[in-house]
């Protein structure tokens, strides 16, 4: 007989690896079929609040003795966490790759999706385990397997600027302009985090530097939003739309001038962006500009009031001069 606690004991042993409390709950005490001073069933594949199992917690801590252990008393690789995270996804996503070698090795599905749809191989891009990846590529798993949002496994590895994965990825078969649900290509998530190289391979690799996402946003738009200056300069190199603009309206000057994003905003307009351009509701650039950067730099709230409606109510012919000095 067992008290109830030992079921914790045995997760909480195996997440910290301690192998000898491990094995001696599960020799001396604790068979598939024992019972609690109750008389309730307690088993190896017992679960806490957030739905982790001992393996799960070991697979997540990367204590490959104990997984070994677990496995050989009959501990079950298909018990999910809430998240439906399997041991062998949370051991990629960990960067646990001879856990991950273990689970393949014990019949642990390579494809199987946690909730959100992410397959061991894209948690591992998203994370970048380069040596899992290597691992589960090897032992069949699909490169271009998406989750429930359309990402691939290269999106997530542009989108967090791994380069080398990336690289991998796309020689052993990954779609470079493969797009999300919404639109959002490889290129579009490297050009928005700022990922200079990564756009470069991307480009080099002929993504469609025009290509727009759901929202008419192409990579340079998302770029310039979000002030990456050098991504900026390669996609215009590259022979980027400078005026293309979003269904909002927005062109990628717009967006840099929206955000206070100078050096971007001249980068752009020497590149020939054209300033007299407006957005959804007719503000040239250098009104939104003018809002974002004294607001940035700490304008009253009634100052900011008077000169938002006086931005808001210029006319752009007759402020052309006054918008091009201040570019300058």
């Amino acid at each position: 007989m067992i008290s109830s606690t030992e079921t914790y004991t045995l997760t909480y042993a195996t997440g910290n690896g301690n192998i000898d409390t491990v094995e001696n709950l599960l020799v001396s005490e604790i068979d598939i079929n024992a019972t609690d001073e109750k008389g309730s069933e307690i088993d190896i594949n017992a679960m806490d609040e957030k739905g982790s199992t001992a393996l799960l917690s070991a697979a997540r801590s990367g204590e490959v003795e104990v997984v070994q252990l677990l496995l050989e008393k009959g501990a079950d690789y298909n018990k999910t966490d809430n998240e439906e995270d399997t041991p062998l996804i949370v051991a990629a996503t960990e960067g646990h790759i001879e856990v991950v070698r273990v689970l393949l090795e014990s019949g642990d599905d390579i494809e199987k999706t946690s909730k959100d749809g992410n397959t061991p191989l894209i948690r591992a891009a998203q994370r970048g385990q380069f040596d899992v990846i290597q691992l589960l590529l090897e032992k069949g798993a699909k490169v271009n397997n998406r989750n429930i949002y359309g990402s691939t496994a290269l999106l997530w590895a542009a989108d967090q600027g791994y380069l080398e994965i990336v690289k991998f990825l796309e020689k052993n078969g990954g779609i470079i302009d493969q797009p999300t649900n919404y639109g959002i290509t490889p290129l579009m998530s490297a050009a928005q985090n700022g990922h200079l190289d990564v756009v470069r391979f991307l480009l080099e690799k002929g993504d469609d530097i025009q290509k727009t996402d759901d929202d008419g946003y192409t990579a340079i738009c998302w770029a310039a939003g979000n002030g990456h200056l050098e991504v900026v300069r390669l996609l215009l190199k590259g022979g980027a739309d400078v005026d293309l603009p979003a269904k909002n309206g927005n062109t990628p000057l717009i967006n840099a001038a929206l955000n206070g994003y100078i050096d971007v905003v001249r980068v752009l307009v020497e590149n020939g962006a054209d300033i007299e351009k407006t957005e959804e509701f007719g503000h040239p650039p250098l009104s939104l500009g003018i809002v974002a950067l004294l607001l940035y730099c700490g304008l009253l709230v009634k100052g900011l009031l008077i000169l938002f409606s006086f931005c808001w109510e210029m006319k752009p012919q007759s402020t052309k001069q006054l918008r091009m000095d201040l570019l300058r």
